[in-house]
Formats: structure tokens, sequence, C-alpha cells
């Protein structure tokens, strides 16, 4: 079952500010054709962590109504506070989410949900002063841990991680976390090419199309 019917998709956005910096890219070239429509998430939301992911899909407009679904958390989950130690998101507490966000999403639009992989960071210039730090070790861990939920799943996964990693530095900017315009528009090209091509898998199996 492939999502190319005759009605235009209607794509669901979901994910933190590097969701935010692709979006209007992603729109633009939905319009293309007439190849999907973005039906949200707005652009002023910032979906941020899991436990406010979860709150915000408890709201969400019904009259949305998306076909498909590209979602990511993480960014937010991994933040560790300098003073405690500790993840904003434990990562059990993590696993939990994804889960039941993962089930809220399929019972809204079945297979054509996509899996996003935390995008990489890079430390030197993000960890610097702040009360908090993201650590790329971190984010393999939680990645990890969601690819074992989706795998098990049949989500497919987009790795969004290593299309960037590849030429981190022109990737991502000065704050070592978000998105320069070159990674903006190579993280649009590779969300539109994967929701274009997507066709879900049988259930316990999933398929991972990286570095495209």
């Amino acid at each position: 079952m492939s999502l190319k019917q005759d009605a235009p998709v209607r794509l669901l956005l979901l994910g933190d500010s590097i969701r935010r910096s692709y979006q209007p890219a992603v729109t633009d070239a939905g319009s293309v054709g007439n190849a999907f429509d973005v039906v949200g998430m707005p652009l002023d939301i910032n979906c941020g962590d899991t436990c406010r992911t979860l709150r915000l899909v408890e709201s969400l407009d019904t009259q949305l109504k998306p076909t498909c679904i590209h979602w990511n958390n993480g960014l937010h989950d991994v933040k560790r506070c300098v003073e405690s130690g500790l993840c904003l998101v434990p990562l059990e507490e993590y696993q939990q989410n994804i889960r039941r966000l993962l089930e809220t999403f399929q019972n809204i639009c079945g297979d054509h949900v996509i899996w996003c992989r935390t995008t990489p960071v890079i430390e030197s210039r993000h960890n610097n002063g702040r009360a908090y730090t993201r650590l790329n070790q971190d984010i393999n861990l939680y990645n990890a841990a969601a690819d074992a939920i989706m795998h098990k799943a049949g989500v497919f996964i987009h790795d969004l991680h290593k299309v960037l990693k590849e030429q981190v530095d022109e990737n991502i900017c000065g704050d070592g976390v978000h998105l320069t315009d070159a990674g903006i528009r190579l993280a649009a090209e590779s969300v539109v090419k994967h929701v274009q091509h997507y066709q879900p898998t049988s259930h316990g199996s999933s398929v991972t199309v990286a570095n495209k």
C-alpha cells in the first residue's frame, strides 16, 4: 500500500525547532504538482520533549485529519542538567512516551507513520556555559531506544541524523544544534523524498533509508 493516491497526502509534521526550520520548504515542495498538503503542526508551536508532545496531541485539532505523520522527539528529552547530571526526560520515561505517542499516531493514520531520528549536535559549540548540555552519546542512546520500538512495530525510520552528520559543520549552525540554510535545504529535501516514496511495511519489520 503506497501513500501515492488520487487525493494528496495530508502530512502532519511533528517535532521541535528542527522541524519548524524545514517545514516551510517541505510545504512549498508538497504544493508542486499537488504531491501532498502539509496540515500542521503550526510553525509557532515547538513540540519540545515527549512529555510536551503528549500534551499537545491530546488537544490536536481533529479537523487536520492527516493521512501521514512524520515525527521526531529527542533533542529536548536529552537535555542534561549540568547541576544534577540528569536528562530532562529519563530514557525509560522517553521509551514509554514514544510508545504512547506511536499508538496514538497509528490510531490516527494506521501504518502511515514515519519516525525521524534525532539529529546530531556539535558539542564544542553548544555546551559552553549553559545550564544544560546535549551530548551525542545521549542522542545515540535515545535514537537506539526509539529505533528498537519502531523496528518492533514495523514503523518506517527516516535517518535524518545520518543525513546531517555527514557534513555536520556545514549543516549545523553556530549554536551547535539548529540548522544552517544548507542544513535546512538538505533536511527538507530528505523529508520530501521519504514522504513521496514511503510505503508501509508488514508488521514486525521496518525500513531505514539513510543518507538520501
